[in-house]
């Protein structure tokens, strides 16, 4: 494994503490806290159009062959009956998966699912085959 120079190590780490810190000052916020339970005890189904937009894509980002186009033409009539932003943010969620879990086959199997994934065959299935697939998955 390559060693991180110490200039980049404390970069990092000066990195992560003012993270830590600007979310300690939220965390402590009442006003954070009132208006996150509000949102979440509210009953609100756009997080869970969001999670089965995300799973949907996810399924059609593994199917070699299948496009994100596909996965829209296929989802969008479906989407006529239902409320204008709940079906924005079930469509737009799994249009940006279907990109992320293409490269899941391009890697493993050495198939890519559309174009975007060719050079991903490359080199992500050179590195399954070298038994560093998590590696390759990992950064894509």
């Amino acid at each position: 494994m390559k060693r991180i120079h110490t200039r980049s190590r404390w970069r990092l780490w000066a990195a992560l503490a003012l993270f830590v810190a600007i979310n300690l000052v939220y965390w402590q916020d009442p006003w954070f806290w009132r208006n996150y339970t509000q949102f979440f005890l509210s009953g609100s189904t756009t997080d869970v159009e969001l999670l089965a937009g995300t799973a949907v894509g996810l399924v059609f980002g593994i199917l070699p062959g299948v496009s994100g186009r596909t996965g829209l033409i296929v989802m969008a009539p479906l989407m006529i009956g239902v409320d204008p932003l709940l079906g924005a943010v079930f469509l737009l969620s799994l249009h940006a998966v279907v990109h992320t879990s293409g490269s899941i086959p391009a890697i493993l199997v050495g198939v890519p699912t559309s174009a975007a994934e060719a050079a991903t065959v490359l080199d992500g299935h050179a590195l399954t085959r070298r038994g560093r697939a998590g590696l390759a998955i990992g950064v894509t």
